[in-house]
């Protein structure tokens, strides 16, 4: 399941927007928003070798995409399929880019596009289907993981 989504700036690690789940069992908000912001200043300094990379983060997994000048990132379970992670990032890039393409590079301040963070809130659930799911993993993926990513997401047994 996604549990925080932000967007930055790479040329100067500015973030753009955030999005956190409803927050009741992300525990250490704080700390795992402040380990994304420090990866953004990292990146902003060139320190980056791919577009695409998965870091480990305690129980959860950065999943990053760095396009042009922004970096789209991403934190979920590890249980959370990283296809699905990355498909997330790649549609939240072109809807972020078909809104606020013209105005990244003008961004003075922090979260300067917070009217875009309801579209995060969305978004996540959109990859949780079971459709999208079997269409993007294939027959081999274990049915147990697919039940699970989709109980996750609609809810069930929280």
């Amino acid at each position: 399941m996604v549990k925080l989504t932000m967007i930055a700036r790479v040329t100067d690690g500015l973030p753009l927007v955030e999005g956190l789940d409803d927050g009741r069992d992300l525990k250490d908000a704080d700390f795992y928003k402040q380990q994304a912001k420090l990866l953004f200043k990292n990146l902003s300094k060139g320190q980056h070798e791919a577009s695409r990379m998965s870091i480990e983060t305690g129980p959860y997994l950065f999943h990053y995409i760095i396009e042009g000048r922004v970096c789209y990132l991403t934190m979920c379970d590890h249980s959370y399929p990283k296809k699905l992670a990355f498909q997330y990032l790649e549609d939240l890039k072109n809807e972020f880019e078909r809104v606020n393409g013209n105005q990244i590079e003008t961004a003075a301040r922090p979260y300067a596009f917070i009217k875009f963070g309801p579209y995060l809130q969305v978004c996540p659930c959109c990859h949780c289907d079971w459709d999208s799911t079997d269409a993007l993993l294939g027959q081999e993926q274990d049915m147990v993981t697919e039940s699970n990513s989709q109980a996750s997401c609609y809810g069930a047994g929280t």
